[in-house]
């Protein structure tokens, strides 16, 4: 079966290590096919990628299912879900029934905390064992997800986030045109305004001209 397996870590360190021997195994862990693997790390609301594996038949990171995933958890949809304002405080286990009912985006931005680093990867695999016993080497918690859901899912935030940006653009140009509607009707005052001074001072003018 094709998955996103994500394994959540505490310590750095530890992450890195796991993520060293799996790129070490070059994409094949017992009957396991890595095609792609990213490791990333959050700083307050930026997402860090720490490092990255890619299959020599693959296309640059930017391109892959991981990649567009990345760039939509560190994106307005990323920052709506709560990776900008902080994680949701809750349980163990309201977090776990969270990632059962929740996409694999609202999953992630509500358990990665500040500092906290994730292994995700894009799998083939037949047997979870042979990839659980190299992430179980440290303290980790992994989460598997349909490898074509996620892509469904992707491709949907994807759509929201440029129907986002289309809409804020928009509202944009909204305001701009009322303020340009205002500023228009100020000037128009103010021109007015000065008319009507050169009257009263040519109306003084004159008037003081036929008293002389």
């Amino acid at each position: 079966m094709e998955n996103i397996v994500v394994s959540y870590n505490k310590v750095e360190s530890e992450a890195y290590q796991t993520f060293t021997q799996l790129k070490q195994r070059e994409g094949v862990i017992g009957s396991t096919t890595i095609s792609n693997a990213i490791l990333i790390k959050r700083n307050g609301v930026q997402l860090q990628t720490l490092d990255d594996y890619m299959t020599s038949n693959e296309n640059a990171l930017k391109g892959s299912l991981i990649g567009t995933l990345i760039g939509i958890l560190g994106g307005p949809i990323g920052m709506l879900l709560g990776l900008g304002v902080g994680a949701i405080v809750g349980s163990i286990s309201e977090m776990d029934e969270m990632e059962t009912d929740s996409s694999l985006i609202g999953a992630m931005t509500s358990r990665l905390e500040d500092g906290d680093v994730a292994i995700i990867a894009l799998v083939q695999e037949t047997d979870e064992k042979f990839l659980d016993e190299l992430l179980n080497e440290h303290e980790t918690r992994i989460v598997r997800y349909d490898a074509a859901l996620i892509t469904e899912e992707v491709e949907h935030a994807q759509q929201l986030q440029k129907d986002m940006e289309k809409q804020t653009r928009q509202k944009l140009s909204a305001e701009r045109s009322e303020e340009r509607k205002a500023k228009v009707a100020a000037y128009k005052e103010k021109i007015k305004s000065q008319f009507e001074h050169l009257k009263k001072n040519k109306k003084h003018k004159d008037d003081s001209q036929s008293e002389a």
